[in-house]
């Protein structure tokens, strides 16, 4: 796993009102002034030691009022008139192959005849995590009473040593903490942790109806709308959603899909009565040979469903076989797990009912005979997509009486995050990166691309 040293490194920003060169001036009619940014290349110890160059950028409110690049070994930069009254300056620091490695950011103002100086902290940034001791995933939005707050929603997030959700996130000490950077900008936060009460999540549901689960549906679908009744008793907010598939998704082979692919529940409107009665609807029917497409059935729900905002996600996909994935040999699946686990990865947590290693080449086949198939290492358990997203796997047991309650969703659901920052901007593109450091093992998600 990747370590590494929060550095701290300062430069002086020296905001000199009418120009630079050390000594005040008069300032020019109008009010305005500019900004000399002083940068005194050091070792290691401040700016990072491949640090080349650095980007300065002054907003005023959320406007950008100057650009503007220092090169190493350059010492400094002046900026263009601004007007007088408060600004912002970010410091970007990147190395020779244009990587960020270290951001700053602070606030002044420009006064008529007065020199301020301003402090820039750059914080180095860490490098890509790619082997995470804990997967995280949630989404991020405007809260819905005061936009320039900002929700991350943090699905639980499980202890893959004891399989328990993580607890204490908000009263992290020694070398534990959470960071969040916003456009690589780390940024002030609150974590709060969720509630019964407080906490909300939409579970989509993926049935395999084929004519293998003929022993097992009837049982599928008690253990289904059980679970629903439960969570619904809890006090939980809890909406629903779900998809049959079969060698296709909503449909079976000849038949024409619809354009959501049938899928039930795709706004999550529905009561959870109306998400009952749709599994009460479900039977064993059809398929082709014996692995079946749960991989596309995961994809298209985290795809198609429309998730309401601050809901943790959740897919629970049950099956009595391996799926297919694409170039497999056949025509029937669209995505590979791979290209599923990347779609889920940071937004939904999947867990999996399935036959797991072992019970790969055992089925009943769609027409009802016992028999067998041979499993090619093109077909894949779902399994694995359950272990990457942070999910849980059951096996799937004779006669399909699964015991949901066991994924321990209720739990789940209540031992969620919200961490909340405050930013001004409104109906613009950010990146935002959120770091975990936990007992010395380090995890990361990145939501791209996020408008709020």
């Amino acid at each position: 796993m990747k370590l590494f040293l929060r550095a701290m490194v300062v430069i002086i920003v020296i905001a000199l009102i009418a120009g630079c060169g050390g000594g005040g001036s008069t300032v020019p009619s109008g009010g305005t002034g500019k900004l000399s940014v002083a940068v005194n290349w050091p070792d290691s110890r401040y700016l990072p030691a491949e640090a080349t160059k650095i980007t300065i950028t002054v907003l005023k409110g959320t406007s950008t009022v100057f650009t503007g690049t220092i090169i190493r070994s350059a010492s400094e930069i002046t900026t263009t008139d601004i007007a007088a009254g408060p600004i912002v300056v970010q410091g970007r620091a990147f190395d020779a192959a244009d990587k960020l490695v270290a951001t700053a950011s602070a606030t002044g103002t420009i006064q008529a005849g007065k020199v301020a100086n301003i402090k820039l902290t750059f914080t180095a940034i860490p490098p890509e995590i790619t082997d995470d001791a804990y997967t995280i995933a949630g989404a991020i939005a405007p809260d819905s009473t005061d936009p320039t707050t900002k929700r991350i929603s943090l699905s639980s997030i499980i202890d893959p040593a004891t399989g328990d959700p993580l607890e204490g996130l908000d009263s992290l000490s020694g070398g534990d903490y959470i960071l969040v950077l916003v456009d690589g900008f780390p940024v002030a936060v609150t974590i709060v942790p969720t509630s019964s009460t407080t906490s909300k999540a939409d579970i989509a549901f993926a049935v395999d109806a084929t004519g293998s689960m003929g022993g097992t549906i009837e049982g599928v679908k008690d253990s289904i709308n059980a679970f629903a009744t439960s969570l619904t008793a809890a006090g939980l907010d809890v909406r629903f959603a779900g998809v049959d598939f079969y060698d296709k998704v909503g449909y079976d082979l000849g038949g024409t899909p619809p354009a959501d692919l049938g899928i039930f529940g795709l706004n999550f409107d529905k009561t959870t009565a109306e998400f009952q009665a749709w599994v009460s609807t479900l039977y064993a029917t059809g398929g082709g040979d014996g692995p079946e497409v749960s991989v596309d059935a995961i994809y298209e729900l985290n795809a198609r469903c429309n998730w309401r905002p601050g809901a943790q996600r959740i897919i629970i996909a049950l099956t009595d076989i391996v799926s297919h994935q694409r170039d497999d040999g056949t025509d029937y699946a669209l995505w590979t797990a791979d290209e599923t686990i990347a779609a889920c990865l940071g937004k939904t947590v999947v867990h999996a009912v399935s036959p797991g290693t072992g019970a790969l080449t055992r089925a009943i086949m769609n027409d009802g005979r016992r028999g067998s198939f041979r499993a090619t290492t093109s077909h894949v358990d779902i399994k694995v997509i359950a272990d990457a997203t942070g999910g849980k796997w059951i096996q799937m047991p004779s006669g399909g009486n699964v015991d949901l309650t066991t994924i321990g969703i209720g739990t789940i659901i209540s031992k969620g995050w919200v961490i909340t920052f405050v930013d001004p901007r409104t109906g613009t593109k950010h990146t935002v990166r959120l770091i975990l450091s936990k007992d010395g093992k380090l995890s990361d998600v990145i939501f791209d691309d996020v408008t709020f």
